[in-house]
């Protein structure tokens, strides 16, 4: 219990609360997102593939900043990769990390997890959370996707740069807002 609340604490301090997110209403869900991240190091792909969400979520309404996301997987220990076309990569596992250095979109993918999984890390989130899951729709390519009122868009492929939607053995949760697909 006292290393989850080293761990919940010290994830505080790296990655501090985006402005947006001092919003009382907003506080208990930022607070459960930060918590999720340290599932980060988990074994269960199920589990580490939530706290890369919760890290890419940031808050509900806005992205965090693009370097307290990628802080976020560097203080978990995760492998950096390189940085090309403004993405920077990580690794741990099975597990992927893209944060775009712009804020504009953040990924988690795991080469273990189908998308069915993948759908069900999102439901579990939300359920965790206390909130109602954003309405949920079809990509034109067929992924399923969830929008919040806000224009925050969370959408499961496969994983890898080519995606495509059905369910296939890995997967990939993204996150951006949506005027940046």
């Amino acid at each position: 219990m006292f290393r989850y609340l080293s761990l919940a604490l010290s994830t505080l301090l790296v990655a501090p609360l985006p402005a947006e997110a001092q919003d009382l209403e907003e506080l208990p869900y930022v607070m459960l997102l930060e918590e999720l991240t340290n599932q980060l190091r988990a074994e269960d792909p199920a589990l580490r593939v939530q706290g890369g969400l919760a890290a890419c979520l940031g808050t509900f309404e806005a992205p965090t900043e693009p370097d307290q996301t990628a802080s976020v997987f560097e203080f978990m220990e995760w492998n950096a990769g390189g940085t090309y076309g403004g993405l920077v990569e990580f690794d741990y596992l099975d597990s992927m990390a893209t944060v775009a250095d712009d804020g504009a979109f953040c990924e988690i993918s795991d080469m273990t997890l189908s998308q069915t999984e993948a759908a069900e890390v999102v439901f579990s989130t939300f359920a965790e959370m206390g909130a109602k899951p954003w309405p949920q729709s079809q990509t034109e390519a067929g992924c399923t996707a969830f929008t919040s009122p806000a224009g925050r868009v969370i959408v499961i492929t496969s994983a890898g740069q080519d995606p495509i939607c059905g369910d296939t053995p890995d997967s990939a949760i993204r996150v951006w807002n949506q005027e940046a697909q």
